[in-house]
């Protein structure tokens, strides 16, 4: 198997692991230095290797290649890069890593070279978490249930950190007017849906460039719309997470630091974002980035994700314990059932399938080789059967690759395709003797090796032959104090209409990524093997809201007034903000006393239980304590005593249309407008609470004409 280097010179391989790309990715090349072997991730030399996969950055006069340097001393590191002609990013004391631009697998190779560099990795790209409105056959997109607050509440003193993509990179959100410049950070002022009222006057903008200006699409301006709404007295910072892992760990620190030592000061940080490369049995450096920032006393939340139930984990069984013969002959693959090594996909024509394979292992030194095949046949591997393949080396040595394989395949046939999955085991000293596969991981001698494949996938009419069985939540989003949000559609609570499908109780959306109950690290950040449980997701938020900009018009056959004219914005990105705005409000009722960890037992223990489809009575792994109720949580935290000495008394809002806070919504249908968010002109919101009860009411956003 890891003598295939030949499928890389054929040009055979269609796979992804770069946003628009799709490259082959065989065994890791290593380059020879005086301090021994440095590993040079296989994708990025193919990478490098083929102009139609290199991009040009703003200012540069070629083309190159975002790559993610793994280090052992940053002391000199910018000078020697520069030296090479490397274009640096970022470099980074605090998590030993620096985040470039390569041109050339030559450059590639004398940069492994340097002595502070341990390894050379790939950046696979991200995930935003944003859904579609035929994601669920056409109806169910989100809103959001929430419950009523006092007329009073509305962020004020409090900062919103929001990472996404971009912020004002596009025309629905930058016109000639809006300052800063394309791509530049700064105060933003006169964004179009600035002067609409949508967002705040001034927008704390850290960072908006995505790793290359003008790639984003603005999805944090969205979010930022949907705070607004609940939180109209907030203030808003945002970050992009650029192109790497390092940029978004920087990223979040930044926001989590206080003004007063340069940082952002937001009092609750919300994100949207995955990398694909994260890591599941250990904090990766943006999960001790988000674990830091509740740590400093900030809430975090995080998108769960839109995978669904889309995922499986195994204990790692030999197919045939009997036999060595070769790596092509894939007798250490694992057997998904009795002797069967190979698990049928069907892609049907035009659907696009990724794969992420992780395992028990630590990302430094991780000693067991897992690599992930997709074949066109139960056969041996070949030139003739690999589609493509995911192959790096994890050899135990310092420059050994992370424990994640990725691959990524569209099936532009003209037909539907079944192909098969193989995740196979590679344990030979010289790719000619081959050794007994690994059943129990080194680092402790009777913890089994056990893996998760995750699939993101353009379609739910892609199908496996073996059933889900497993979380598809990792990353930061499961980082120890951060809250995940799963999603559930408005119009399916029961203040509007449980009765939409596919259940008579209000369900989940069918993408909303499900946790579960008793996770696993199993490593500390040094490597060490510390195996600990937690549960995720906490709880949950509705999406569908309006928005100026961003998504598209549900049609929910004029029920609800939808479509209105208004996008709505699906998936756990537009959950999360909206769980976000409710903690500004809830810390800006709060005294000092509550922290992070006291937040999340108000808002996780005074949640509504979902029991629809895929839920459960109770916590369940899908939504987590159940869905938001803000009206119940500010009662909780008052009957805790820790409101603020300058917050309300806890008394009912009136529904006094005249008070501060409120508007006229008379153009809409009957229901009372108790409360209103930001927004005046006509792509501006509003924010109705229907009266359920004397104390529980209806938050939901609506656009006014």
């Amino acid at each position: 198997m890891k003598s295939f280097r030949s499928l890389l010179a054929s040009g055979l391989m269609t796979a992804l692991l770069t946003p628009a790309a799709q490259t082959a990715n065989a065994r890791d090349y290593s380059t020879e230095s005086a301090k021994g072997k440095v590993a040079v991730s296989s994708h990025l030399l193919e990478q490098l290797d083929n102009s139609a996969l290199r991009t040009r950055s703003a200012g540069a006069t070629e083309e190159s290649v975002m790559a993610d340097l793994v280090l052992n001393s940053t002391t000199g590191l910018e000078q020697a890069l520069t030296a090479l002609g490397v274009k640096v990013l970022l470099i980074s004391d605090k998590y030993q890593r620096a985040s470039v631009r390569l041109s050339s697998s030559e450059q590639a190779a004398a940069v492994a070279a340097l002595p502070q560099v341990t390894r050379v990795n790939a950046e696979y790209g991200a995930v935003k978490r944003a859904g579609s409105v035929t994601s669920r056959a056409a109806v169910a997109m989100n809103a959001q249930l929430l419950s009523s607050l006092p007329a009073g509440l509305t962020g004020a003193g409090e900062k919103v950190g929001i990472l996404s993509d971009s912020f004002a990179n596009t025309p629905s959100v930058r016109d000639s007017g809006t300052t800063p410049a394309l791509c530049q950070s700064g105060i933003l002022r006169n964004a179009i849906n600035q002067d609409s009222g949508d967002l705040p006057d001034e927008i704390d903008l850290r960072s908006d460039n995505l790793g290359g200006c003008s790639q984003g699409t603005d999805e944090g301006a969205a979010m930022a719309e949907l705070v607004h709404d609940i939180a109209p007295g907030a203030e808003i910072a945002f970050s992009s997470v650029g192109g790497s892992q390092l940029a978004f760990a920087n990223a979040i620190d930044d926001l989590c630091a206080p003004e007063s030592s340069g940082g952002a000061g937001a009092t609750v940080v919300v994100d949207d974002i995955i990398f694909f490369a994260q890591l599941l049995y250990q904090n990766d450096i943006v999960a001790q980035a988000a674990r830091d920032c509740v740590a400093s006393g900030v809430p975090y939340f995080s998108a769960a994700g839109n995978e669904g139930d889309a995922a499986i984990s195994a204990t790692y069984t030999d197919v045939s314990p009997s036999v060595r013969s070769s790596g092509a002959s894939l007798d250490d693959a694992h057997a998904w059932s009795t002797n069967d090594r190979y698990m049928a996909v069907t892609i049907p024509n035009g659907e696009q399938l990724s794969a992420v394979l992780h395992w028990n292992q630590p990302a430094a030194e991780a000693d067991v080789d897992l690599d992930l095949f997709l074949l066109n046949s139960e056969s041996a591997l070949s030139d003739s059967t690999v589609v493509t393949l995911s192959a790096e080396a994890q050899d135990g040595s310092s420059g050994s690759a992370p424990p994640v394989e990725i691959i990524q395949y569209t099936n532009n046939t003209g037909s539907s395709q079944t192909l098969y999955l193989v995740v196979d085991q590679y344990n030979s000293d010289d790719n000619v003797t081959f050794n007994a596969p690994v059943t129990t991981i080194p680092q402790s001698g009777s913890e089994p090796l056990v893996f998760r494949l995750s699939f993101y996938r353009s379609s739910s009419a892609i199908t496996f032959e073996y059933p889900f069985n497993a979380s598809t939540m990792y990353g930061h989003t499961n980082a120890p104090g951060v809250m995940a949000v799963a999603a559930v559609p408005w119009f399916d609570t029961e203040s509007f209409d449980p009765g939409f499908s596919p259940t008579a109780e209000t369900d989940p959306e069918n993408f909303t990524a499900r946790g579960g109950e008793a996770l696993e690290r199993q490593f500390d950040d040094n490597g060490n093997f510390v195996k600990e449980t937690y549960q995720a997701p906490a709880l949950a938020a509705v999406d569908g809201n309006n928005t100026t900009f961003f998504g598209s018009d549900v049609d929910l056959g004029n029920a609800f007034s939808e479509p209105d004219g208004f996008p709505n914005f699906f998936g756990t990105s537009a959950a999360a903000p909206n769980a976000a705005a409710i903690a500004a409000l809830l810390l800006e009722a709060g005294s000092d006393a509550v922290t992070p960890a006291v937040l999340a037992d108000i808002m996780t223990s005074t949640a509504t239980d979902i029991i629809g489809a895929r839920a459960a009575a109770g916590w369940d792994d899908v939504t987590g304590a159940g869905l938001i109720d803000g009206h119940a949580a500010y009662q909780e935290l008052l009957a805790r005593g820790l409101e603020d000495d300058g917050s309300t008394d806890g008394e009912e809002d009136s529904g006094d249309d005249s008070s501060d806070g409120t508007v006229d919504d008379s153009n809409q249908d009957d229901t009372p407008d108790v409360f209103s968010g930001g927004g005046s002109g006509s792509g501006s919101f509003s924010l109705w609470l229907l009266l359920l009860t004397p104390v529980l009411v209806l938050l939901r956003q609506r656009k006014r004409a």
